[in-house]
C-alpha cells in the first residue's frame, strides 16, 4: 500500500509543474484579440487524480515470504513462521561399538607310544565347553539386536605344533532359524558380514561360542601332551544396528545455540509494536520406542548484538514426550511457550532477528517396559512462531526514500496557489501520521509538505472493546503548498517518505490492543487544487 500510495503523491507533484501548459488551452481568438490586452487572467483549476483502495490483504502480500498467514473464517488473520531447529538421526541417538574378545578353551592331551611319523588323533575326543562373548553394551541392558551392516573376524591359534580345522558356531547370531557357523584353519582369519543377522542376548549382554575341533594332526617328536587351551579371537566391526530392544541407558545430547531467523524484524524498525497474544510452539515428531525429554536452559534474542533473555517457567521445566509403540510409528508433541510461562510478549517487543536456543535432548532409560530404536530413528523438533494480528502500536515508524520523476517547473512564478487535498475513509484501527519531505540529489531536504514533524493524515476507524474496527472513519485534509516549496520543486531528485501508525486510544490516552481483519481497509480519494494567473498581454 504504501509504495503505491506514495507514487501517487510523485503524480500529484508532477502535475504541479504542468500547471502553466493549461494556458494552451485558452482559445486563440481570445489570446489574439487586441482589447483584451494586459488582462490578469486567474482560473481556479481542481486536478481530480483518482481513488484507490487497500485492504489489510494486499499489505500482506508484501511481508517476508516466509512468514505464512492464515485467515480465519472471520477475517481474523495468523501469521506464523516454522524453521527446523534441531534434528537429531538414529547415528547420534544409538551408537555401537566395535566389539572384541579373546577365549580359551581347555584341552587335555592324551599320553601316546613314542615314535615318529604323523598321529592323527579324532576331534571327538576333545570335548569343549562353550565360553561366553562378553558384548560390552555400555550400559545398555539389551535382549537383541539386527545387523543392517558389520563384520566378524575369527582367529584360531593350536598352542602347539599341530595342525587341525576348526568349526565355530555362534548359538545366539541367526539369520532366520539358522546360527552362524564358520569353518576356520589352525592361525587363518576368516571373516563373514553380518548384514541381516540377529543377535539375541543371553544374561550379562553375553553371546555363548561353542568351538568344534576336526582331526588333530601331529609329528610325534613335537606332541606334547597333557592340559592345554586353544585361542579364539572374534572381533565385530563397523557395527551398525537396524534394530535393538532392551533398556537403553540414558543418553544426553547437548544442542548449543540452535539458530532460529526471523525475517520480519531484520529490517531496521523504530517506534514500537507489541504483539498481545503471540505464541510459540517446538513441535516435536519422532518414531522412538524409547524416553524421550528435553530441557530447554537459555532462550534469547539478538538484535544489532544486543541479547534478551526469554524468562519464565519454560527454561526450568523438563518435558517428557511419549514414546511409539512399535517401529513405524510416527510421534508428535508439542511445548506451548506463551504468555503464562514466559515474558514472551515483552521478548518480541525487542525485535530479535534471530533466537538462539539452549539445552538438551534425552533418550533411553534403564526402567519401565522394553524400548526399541532402529536405524530410520529421529528425533526433530521445529520452532514455530505464531503471531495473531492483535497487536499495540506506538509511533511505529517506517522510512523509505524512493526516486521523484524527472518535472520542469519553468513559469512556476505563474502558480498562484496550491492546495493539495486528500479524501479519506479509514477502515484500519490504527492512526496514521505521515510525513513527506522533498530532497535534492544529495538527499538534503528542500522542504516538507507538512509543516509539523507529523500531521495525522488518516483517524482510526471506531473501534470495539476487542479491538476491532467497527465504522471506518471519513476526512478530509487539505495542505496548502507554499510559493517556496512549489519553487524547490525543480531540484527534487527524491522523496522522503515516513509514515507512523499508532494503535486506536483509550479515555485515558493509552494505545488499547487491536485486532486487525483481512477486510480492515483504507480508501483514497486524491486530488490537487490550484489557482495561477495568467497575463492575456498579446505581447506575451
Amino acid at each position: 500500500m504504501k509504495k503505491h500510495y506514495l507514487k501517487c503523491l510523485q503524480h500529484i507533484i508532477a502535475t504541479l509543474f504542468f500547471l502553466p501548459a493549461l494556458s494552451g488551452c485558452i482559445p486563440e481568438e481570445y489570446t489574439d484579440a487586441e482589447n483584451f490586452d494586459n488582462i490578469i487572467f486567474e482560473p481556479n483549476i481542481i486536478a481530480g487524480l483518482g481513488s484507490t483502495q487497500y485492504k489489510v490483504d494486499d499489505f500482506l502480500k508484501q511481508l517476508d515470504e516466509e512468514l505464512v498467514i492464515e485467515k480465519k473464517e472471520n477475517g481474523d488473520l495468523l501469521a506464523s513462521y516454522q524453521i527446523e531447529t534441531i534434528s537429531l538421526s538414529s547415528e547420534e541417538l544409538f551408537s555401537v561399538k566395535d566389539q572384541s574378545a579373546k577365549m580359551r578353551f581347555n584341552i587335555a592331551l592324551p599320553d601316546i607310544p613314542q615314535g615318529s611319523g604323523t598321529i592323527t588323533l579324532p576331534g571327538s575326543q576333545f570335548p569343549l565347553a562353550p565360553q561366553p562373548f562378553q558384548w560390552n553394551a555400555e550400559g545398555d541392558r539389551l535382549s537383541s539386536m539386527l545387523f543392517e551392516s558389520g563384520t566378524l573376524a575369527l582367529q584360531i591359534n593350536l598352542p602347539f605344533p599341530a595342525q587341525s580345522t576348526f568349526k565355530v558356531e555362534l548359538e545366539n547370531l541367526r539369520k532366520g532359524k539358522q546360527p552362524l557357523v564358520l569353518e576356520a584353519s589352525n592361525n587363518k582369519k576368516v571373516t563373514v558380514s553380518l548384514a541381516g543377522y540377529e543377535l539375541t542376548f543371553s544374561k550379562g549382554n553375553q553371546i555363548k561360542v561353542k568351538l568344534h575341533m576336526g582331526e588333530l594332526s601331529v609329528e610325534r617328536e613335537q606332541y606334547i601332551p597333557g592340559d592345554h587351551a586353544i585361542q579364539a579371537s572374534i572381533t565385530i566391526e563397523d557395527i551398525k544396528s537396524e534394530h535393538a530392544k532392551g533398556m537403553l541407558r540414558t543418553r544426553s545430547f547437548d544442542f548449543d545455540k540452535r539458530q532460529v531467523d526471523l525475517g520480519l524484524f531484520a529490517q531496521e524498525l523504530a517506534g514500537q509494536f507489541k504483539f498481545t497474544n503471540p505464541k510459540v510452539q517446538l513441535i516435536i515428531n519422532h518414531n522412538l520406542g524409547t524416553h524421550l525429554g528435553l530441557n530447554l536452559t537459555e532462550i534469547y534474542g539478538v538484535k544489532q548484538n544486543k541479547n534478551t533473555q526469554l524468562a519464565g517457567n519454560i527454561t526450568s521445566d523438563a518435558h517428557t514426550f511419549k514414546r511409539a509403540a512399535k517401529p513405524g510409528d510416527e510421534i508428535a508433541d508439542t511445548i506451548f511457550i506463551d504468555n503464562t510461562n514466559s515474558n514472551l510478549s515483552d521478548f518480541l517487543a525487542s525485535y530479535p532477528e534471530k533466537v538462539i536456543l539452549q539445552g538438551a535432548a534425552e533418550v533411553g532409560s534403564l526402567s519401565g517396559s522394553e524400548q526399541f530404536i532402529t536405524s530410520k530413528g529421529r528425533m526433530k523438533i521445529n520452532t514455530r512462531l505464531v503471531l495473531p494480528f492483535a497487536l499495540t502500536m506506538n509511533d511505529f515508524t517506517y522510512t523509505e526514500i524512493i526516486d521523484a520523476d524527472p518535472i520542469d517547473v519553468e513559469d512556476s512564478e505563474k502558480i498562484k496557489q496550491a492546495t493539495f487535498v486528500l479524501d479519506y475513509e479509514n477502515g484500519l484501527p490504527m492512526n496514521l501520521d505521515l510525513q513527506i519531505q522533498l530532497l535534492d540529489a544529495n538527499e538534503k531536504v528542500l522542504g516538507s509538505i507538512f509543516k509539523k514533524d507529523k500531521t495525522t493524515i488518516l483517524e482510526s476507524a471506531s473501534v470495539s472493546k476487542e479491538g476491532r474496527a467497527l465504522k471506518a472513519r471519513k476526512g478530509k485534509i487539505s495542505i496548502p503548498l507554499d510559493k517556496m516549496l512549489i519553487e524547490q520543486l525543480s531540484k527534487t531528485k527524491y522523496i522522503r517518505a515516513t509514515s507512523s501508525l499508532s494503535s486506536a486510544n483509550s479515555q485515558s490516552g493509552q494505545s488499547v490492543p487491536v485486532i486487525f481483519n483481512a477486510n480492515d481497509f483504507v480508501k483514497l480519494n486524491l486530488a490537487l487544487q490550484a489557482k495561477t494567473f495568467f497575463n492575456l498581454d498579446s505581447d506575451n
